[in-house]
């Protein structure tokens, strides 16, 4: 399932905001950008490999199992960017 890092700079500091953008500079160079273009962000290097070999990736959530999430996760594979439905 997805996860996100989530910066809250309400009192902003300098060396917060530098661990941060240090954080999503290394997440863009280690990491690939979804195949699932519904779902973005990045995937790490073990779950590429997954769904590269069949796994299907999901959302922050777990999708209720209605017609259109279902052909989502059916057909993941055969376009790899689409939307639900």
């Amino acid at each position: 399932m997805k996860g996100r890092i989530y910066g809250f700079f309400d009192k902003p500091t300098e060396s917060y905001e530098q661990w941060y953008d240090s954080m999503a500079r290394w997440i863009r160079k280690h990491f690939a950008k979804n195949p699932v273009k519904l779902l973005q962000g990045y995937v790490g290097p073990s779950a590429l490999e997954w769904f590269q070999k069949g796994g299907v990736l999901l959302p922050m959530f777990v999708p209720p199992p209605t017609a259109e999430w279902v052909s989502f996760v059916e057909n993941q594979h055969n376009v790899g960017s689409s939307t639900p439905g």
